[in-house]
């Protein structure tokens, strides 16, 4: 189960807490001017059936953990704000197939976590650039030219290859992670209780995480931060694959906005007939190319 609620003022905003138990658990964090808390509770088996919680399940599940401390004297009752709760069965898992012809996966659709460590969000965002970067590569190969399914999933299979690695270890992590915060067994008590804070700060936060994030992926092109800009790709989209305008350059007046999408339709009209004549468009549209290129 998972509430949102204003930040009491008896916790410090950035501040994380934990409340552990035998095969329950709260976490709290604490922003600004809210707070957010979730509460995880070990089902007595693993299941596949889908389930499906109503506004009744949310208020006896949150007051189950009433008398729970989440903050020093603060419990859990002082705080719980039902109408911003939501609850549901945490799913874990990595599907087999990440891509078919044209379609490819990305976050929670290939891969879940559990919520605990915070990395299927984090992985997610890297799938994305990942597979930013591999559609991007492949297009910008075929020249004026779509790419066809072979090599998109070609493209798609390296995607693959490239995210395995790093999603199976987070996998594994966020999977311990929730297990040692319900105590799931004796291993798990005895390292949450007294190893794990040691081996955070020592080896969790100095080594693994600070790699990872030293070696994660990032976008290989720029965004356009433009109207005209969109408008421009809006218009040139279907032929002209090789031009991508990644400097925004502000038009000084409407007569060169003007001149700018006029010579746009230019282009995808003679994109359309197949014939490529650079020198048929206005010096405006020339200079935009110009910028792009360099």
């Amino acid at each position: 189960m998972w509430a949102s609620f204003p930040r009491p003022e008896a916790i410090p905003p950035g501040y994380v807490g934990e409340t552990q138990h035998q095969h329950r658990s709260i976490m709290l964090l604490n922003g600004k001017s809210r707070s957010w808390i979730f509460l995880y509770e070990r089902l007595p088996a693993p299941s596949h059936d889908r389930v499906k919680c109503i506004a009744e399940d949310v208020i006896e599940f949150a007051d189950s953990f009433a008398d729970w401390s989440i903050w020093n004297n603060t419990k859990l009752e002082d705080v719980v704000d039902h109408s911003t709760a939501g609850m549901s069965n945490l799913e874990e898992g990595i599907v087999k197939n990440f891509s078919h012809g044209r379609i490819v996966l990305v976050g929670d659709a290939c891969h879940k976590f559990t919520s605990n460590a915070g990395l299927g969000l984090n992985n997610g965002i890297q799938d994305i650039v990942a597979g930013c970067n591999s559609i991007r590569k492949v297009v910008t190969e075929s020249g004026f030219d779509l790419p066809d399914v072979k090599a998109l999933e070609a493209t798609f299979k390296t995607y693959y290859e490239m995210r395995l690695g790093p999603f199976n270890d987070d996998f594994i992590h966020s999977k311990m992670m929730t297990r040692m915060q319900a105590w799931a067994n004796t291993w798990y008590f005895l390292f949450t209780r007294y190893l794990f804070f040691i081996f955070s700060e020592w080896i969790l936060f100095r080594f693994t995480m600070l790699r990872r994030v030293c070696t994660g992926l990032v976008l290989t092109m720029h965004l356009a931060k433009s109207r005209l800009v969109a408008l421009l790709n809006g218009f040139i989209r279907s032929g002209y694959h090789s031009f991508i305008w990644i400097s925004a350059i502000r038009p000084c007046n409407d007569q060169l906005l003007n001149q700018l999408l006029a010579g746009a339709i230019q282009i995808e009209i003679l994109c359309s007939l197949n014939t490529w004549r650079i020198s048929s468009c206005r010096a405006p549209l020339l200079l935009v190319f110009d910028q792009a290129r360099g």
